[in-house]
């Protein structure tokens, strides 16, 4: 039986959150034996290897031809690449040398606030309050379990470091966004994220002079191997589908979850003792957790260009984040977006598109073939229509789609 988009979104998120909660350790193995400069470029290097053989295997290099000819979607791509992988990874390799681990993954684990105080103004998506409470409920878990619920000590020393680590949050929640909005072939994305970063820093090394050596030690392998093909390959796919599959917030809020898995595994492997209030930290994670997942389970609501106006409109673009037909592609790639409002069966008249949009318009009972099952399944229990109710639809350029719904309801 096949798995539904909504079970693959928490399954890869899952797997991802594993693999996120060994990422400053590697980090700073690296950096401190390597040189910042010469870990990223060997990471880089060997993420774009492998996101590359990954592209070729998937059988997707038609759709990283379109992603190179689609020049504007492609710089945009590139710089939210450059944003998440080599700005965020820079600075968080800086910060981890002159700070401690704990000051480290608090300041770290801001970028999911961030993430939501800017969701209105770059994806246009409504955010709950209780979604950002449940943001609050995960945070304090994670400063319980970091610091026992007792104040953190700054030293004045640290704070360019800190500086450092907010820049490298503020990067991760930008950047995520950014991805969240474009809609392209996810294996071409991700090649994209590595070249980008790779030739940026291998731009730095030049302008800087920065020798690179091939002596490593095993540590200085395993850090550039783990990062470069697990972290920055293989778990952004897996982090990067649940983005844009679910809720961004589901997925942000997932994160909350690395310190205690950390603390999780250092017990198992290395015996490290589990103390009493980490139960508490977990309990308020779990339930930052339920109170997210009650939001990821509908469509969240779209602000757009009239949020004034009486019909309510979903997002509903990541039901699409596998298909590449070319009947859908062609209006959902780069900035496209699918939208959709619920009318009751009694008043639907069919629509009839005029192409006088950059859109296609149809409904949950007259899609194109096009859309799979699948798809229309998760549309379905995203938006939840009624008994009585259908699901008006359409993709392509948001304010053309926008219009076009409008256009239907006479508004």
């Amino acid at each position: 039986m096949a798995l539904s988009i909504m079970q693959k979104g928490y399954i890869f998120i899952a797997i991802a959150m594993i693999e996120l909660s060994m990422l400053s350790i590697l980090s700073n193995i690296g950096a401190s034996s390597l040189g910042t400069l010469q870990l990223l470029f060997f990471v880089f290097l060997a993420a774009m290897i492998t996101s590359l053989i990954i592209v070729l295997y998937k059988n997707r290099y038609g759709e990283l031809k379109k992603l190179f000819k689609n020049k504007r979607a492609l710089i945009i791509v590139a710089f939210a690449g450059l944003l998440n992988y080599a700005g965020a990874q820079l600075f968080l390799t800086l910060g981890v040398l002159g700070t401690n681990p704990i000051i480290t993954t608090i300041v770290l684990k801001l970028w999911p606030i961030f993430l939501a105080i800017m969701i209105p103004f770059v994806i246009k998506t409504k955010v709950e309050w209780p979604q950002i409470f449940a943001l609050l409920i995960a945070f304090s878990g994670v400063y319980l379990i970091l610091t026992n619920g007792t104040l953190i000590s700054l030293n004045v020393l640290e704070l360019p470091y800190i500086g450092f680590l907010v820049l490298s949050t503020f990067f991760t929640a930008f950047s995520n966004l950014i991805i969240k909005s474009q809609n392209n072939d996810i294996y071409s994305e991700v090649f994209v994220f590595n070249l980008a970063s790779l030739l940026f820093i291998a731009l730095l090394i030049f302008t800087l002079k920065v020798p690179l050596s091939l002596n490593m030690d095993l540590a200085s392998i395993a850090s550039i191997l783990f990062l470069g093909m697990i972290t920055y390959c293989v778990g952004a796919l897996l982090f990067f589908y649940a983005l844009k599959a679910l809720d961004p917030l589901v997925a942000a809020n997932a994160s909350y979850s690395t310190p205690f898995l950390t603390i999780l595994f250092s017990f198992l492997i290395l015996g490290t003792p589990l103390k009493i209030y980490y139960l508490y930290a977990v309990a308020l994670i779990i339930l930052a957790l339920i109170i997210q997942n009650k939001y990821s389970k509908r469509a969240p609501r779209y602000i757009g260009t009239k949020a004034h106006r009486p019909l309510a409109l979903y997002d509903i673009t990541g039901a699409f984040v596998e298909n590449t037909h070319p009947q859908i592609y062609q209006y959902i790639q780069g900035t496209g977006r699918a939208l959709a409002a619920k009318i009751r069966i009694s008043k639907y008249l069919e629509f009839e598109n005029k192409n006088n949009y950059d859109c296609i318009v149809f409904t949950n009972k007259n899609h194109p073939d096009s859309i799979r099952k699948g798809e229309m399944e998760f549309i379905e229990n995203i938006v939840c229509p009624g008994p009585d109710e259908l699901i008006i639809m359409g993709i392509g350029n948001a304010d053309s789609v926008e219009k076009a719904i409008a256009e239907y309801f006479n508004y």
